[in-house]
C-alpha cells in the first residue's frame, strides 16, 4: 500500500506541475482546434443537403492518414519532456523512491493519453453542432462522405472511410479506435519516458518521432509486413484489411501488440534505473 500511495502522489505532484505551466494548455487547445477545423466543414455540408449528422466523425479521423500524424506527432511533443525531472524535484524523487517516481509518472502518461483521446473524441462531437442528431446509427452523411468526393466542395479535408461503415457498427468503430489510440499515445509517452532516462538524453523523443514516421515510410518504401511494429497503423481499424490480412495484422494481433509492448514498456520505466 505504501507502494501505491507515493506513486499516486507523485502522479499528483507531476498533474498539478504539468498543468502550471501553458506550454501542454496551448498545446491541447492547438490540436482542439485542428479538430473543430476538419469537422465543422461536415456541419455545413449536412445544413446544405438537409441531412442531419451524426456524431461519428473520431473514427474516421483516427483513420485518416494525415489526421492520424498530426495526433502522434502532438503526443509525441506532449511528453517530449519526460522523465520530467530537474533539480526541484529531485527532492521529491528520493523520498519517495525510485520504483514509485517511475509508476507516478507511467500514470500520468495513461491519464494523459486518455483524456489527450477524450479531447479529440469530445470535440469531434461538438464541432458536428447545431446539425448534430443523437443516433446509434452512422446515419446517411458518412456514408455520402464515404462514398463519394462530395466533402471536398465543403472543404473536408479528412477522408471518411466507407470500410469503416460497411464494417462496424458506429459504436464498435469509437470504442474501438478509441482504445486503440489511447493505447499508442500512451505506447510513445512511455517510450519517450524510457529512452529519455536510461539515455539522459532525448533519444527517447527522437526514437517515439521516428515511430510515428515508420507509417508514411513503410507506405512508400518498405513492405506491408513492416506494419506489424508500427503502433500508429495499428492504432487503425482500416489497416485490419486487404493485403495487411495476409500479413497477420489484425485487430487481435494489434490487441495484443499494444497489450505486451506497453507491459514492456511499463517494467522498463519501474526499474530502468537499475540499468543505469
Amino acid at each position: 500500500m505504501g507502494f501505491v500511495r507515493k506513486s499516486y502522489r507523485v502522479f499528483c505532484f507531476r498533474l498539478r506541475s504539468a498543468f502550471s505551466s501553458p506550454r501542454p494548455v496551448l498545446l491541447l487547445a492547438m490540436v482542439a482546434a485542428y479538430v473543430y477545423g476538419n469537422v465543422s466543414p461536415v456541419a455545413d455540408m449536412s445544413a446544405d443537403l438537409g441531412i442531419p449528422a451524426h456524431p461519428w466523425a473520431f473514427p474516421h479521423l483516427t483513420n485518416d492518414f494525415i489526421c492520424q500524424l498530426v495526433f502522434m506527432a502532438t503526443a509525441v511533443v506532449l511528453f517530449c519532456d519526460a522523465p520530467f525531472e530537474n533539480e526541484a524535484t529531485m527532492y521529491f524523487k528520493y523520498r519517495a523512491g525510485h520504483t514509485s517516481w517511475a509508476m507516478g509518472h507511467a500514470l500520468y502518461i495513461m491519464v494523459i493519453s486518455f483524456l489527450f483521446v477524450l479531447l479529440l473524441q469530445v470535440i469531434s462531437v461538438l464541432a458536428l453542432i447545431p446539425q448534430l442528431e443523437l443516433q446509434a446509427g452512422w446515419g446517411k452523411i458518412w456514408g455520402v462522405l464515404g462514398r463519394s468526393s462530395i466533402g471536398r466542395q465543403y472543404g473536408v479535408a479528412f477522408t471518411a472511410s466507407d470500410y469503416l461503415v460497411g464494417k462496424y457498427t458506429p459504436l464498435e468503430a469509437t470504442v474501438y479506435s478509441f482504445l486503440l489510440e489511447w493505447a499508442c499515445t500512451a505506447w510513445l509517452g512511455l517510450l519517450s519516458y524510457a529512452g529519455n532516462m536510461l539515455s539522459k538524453k532525448p533519444v527517447g523523443t527522437f526514437l517515439a518521432a521516428a515511430f510515428v514516421l515508420l507509417d508514411v515510410t513503410i507506405y512508400n518504401e518498405w513492405t506491408p509486413a513492416a506494419y506489424a511494429f508500427s503502433p500508429v497503423t495499428l492504432a487503425q481499424l482500416s489497416a485490419f484489411a486487404g493485403i495487411n490480412l495476409s500479413y497477420g495484422i489484425t485487430l487481435a494481433y494489434a490487441v495484443c501488440f499494444f497489450c505486451v509492448s506497453l507491459f514492456a514498456l511499463l517494467c522498463i520505466c519501474a526499474w530502468g534505473h537499475k540499468l543505469q
